[in-house]
């Protein structure tokens, strides 16, 4: 069954900006775009010696922008050191579309760069437009066969490379939607560690209801996004399989497949793959104020060294040894890493305060101070490597690692309140 008619209408991507200070006035992201975290409800990988880990529970970074009709361009993505892409379908202006019909359930075919074999992807990139701020589960399944001859009433697809998942709405009330409308979704896929051997897998995309995870009611307010104009890197024929005969059963079968009608609407979903050498930048995604008080920003305002901040004061009343004094938690791909570098780039009220870095060692159960030096006035960026026995600073069993950062004057007494503004609290990791 040809869809062409029922193309619903062409998008296109607007230029957005790098954030500024001035753009997000105190702090907040602009409403086209967002940070958060994407917690896994369910979700599975298979590791090379066939057998799956669980990776329910894992909380992924991700960067939300919308789309818009306007200008040609794109605001780009951060990258992970290493980081090759080794799939991608994202033209832009005017190639965005989304079937007129219902389509909770589909399919498509995806050849990784011969670069991307073998490699953990590290960022994936997909398009879903959304009619409904309602809770509901977005699940995504990568195949590694394809068996044709079949028939109807069976799937052609095997082998679960992947299979993940996770809520529209959080625990808190947040979604990860802003609002309704058409979005562009980059998550940061590091510490998940899916692997395609040989480079050519079928990814399904699904929305369902929130009940009965992973295999809910299917939901129709919600759609993939293409985007035609041919793949730019890797492989992928114009067609995809359409859940639908005769109606959606997340059963991909061979006789579901179906097209746009040729260029320039080629039938390839709104994808990007990266995949990453051995290095991996971790993103904190929670902080702690021990001490010192709260004025603004959040935990994805430490992720990237672009003005955004996590400010926070203190009074030189304040009898703590360290008035203000900061923990970051994030999660490590490995428990064995072959080194650890934790960067932080803040800035204080004045030169000549003193910040001490340390990092919780899992092996002794404690904080060991691993830098202590000045600060300054302007953003500086302070890089700690730990290249002896850095795995005492991964958790061995949950992969969480964990930074404390404190502040306080030096003995010349410099203001009778004081800050400091950090920008920037990540780790590299290096793996095996």
């Amino acid at each position: 069954m040809n869809l062409s008619a029922r193309i619903l209408a062409i998008l296109s991507l607007v230029f957005v900006g790098a954030l500024s200070m001035a753009q997000r006035n105190i702090f907040e992201p602009p409403p086209e775009r967002s940070y958060g975290v994407f917690e896994l409800a369910y979700g599975k990988v298979r590791m090379p010696n066939g057998k799956y880990r669980d990776v329910s529970g894992l909380k992924i970074p991700y960067q939300i922008e919308r789309i818009y009709p306007g200008t040609k361009g794109t605001s780009g993505r951060a990258r992970h050191p290493e980081a090759a892409t080794a799939y991608r379908n994202d033209n832009g202006d005017p190639t965005y579309y989304v079937s007129g019909l219902a389509m909770p359930s589909a399919l498509d075919d995806v050849t990784l760069t011969s670069a991307g074999q073998g490699q953990p992807w590290t960022q994936v990139t997909v398009g879903i437009m959304n009619t409904s701020m309602d809770r509901i589960l977005l699940r995504w399944i990568a195949y590694d066969r394809y068996v044709s001859g079949l028939g109807a009433g069976v799937s052609a697809f095997y082998d679960v490379i992947a299979d993940w998942g996770g809520f529209t709405v959080n625990q808190l009330g947040q979604n990860i939607f802003p609002s309704t409308g058409t979005w562009k979704i980059t998550f940061d896929f590091s510490i998940v560690g899916i692997v395609v051997p040989d480079g050519e897998c079928y990814f399904a995309a699904q929305f369902r209801e929130p009940f009965g995870v992973p295999d809910g009611p299917f939901r129709n307010d919600f759609f993939p996004v293409f985007s035609g104009g041919g793949v730019s890197v890797g492989i992928s024929d114009d067609l995809f399989w359409y859940d639908w005969d005769p109606e959606p059963n997340g059963v991909y079968e061979e006789t579901e497949v179906d097209y746009f009608n040729g260029p320039p609407n080629e039938a390839n979903f709104l994808l990007q793959i990266d995949t990453g050498g051995t290095t991996t930048e971790l993103f904190p995604f929670s902080y702690t104020i021990f001490a010192g008080r709260y004025v603004s920003g959040s935990f994805v305002d430490l992720w990237f060294s672009d003005n955004s901040y996590l400010v926070v004061d203190a009074f030189n009343e304040d009898e703590r040894p360290y008035p203000i004094s900061v923990m970051f938690d994030s999660q490590s791909p490995t428990a064995t890493p072959l080194s650890l570098t934790f960067k932080l780039e803040s800035a204080t009220i004045a030169d000549g305060y003193e910040v001490v870095i340390m990092l919780f060692n899992y092996q002794d159960n404690r904080f060991d101070v691993v830098q202590r030096t000045g600060t300054s006035s302007v953003d500086r960026e302070i890089s700690v490597t730990i290249g002896s026995n850095p795995a005492k600073y991964v958790h061995p069993s949950s992969r969480a690692v964990r930074a404390l950062v404190q502040y306080r004057e030096s003995a010349v007494e410099l203001a009778q309140l004081w800050w400091t503004k950090i920008d920037r609290a990540t780790w590299l990791i290096t793996r095996p």
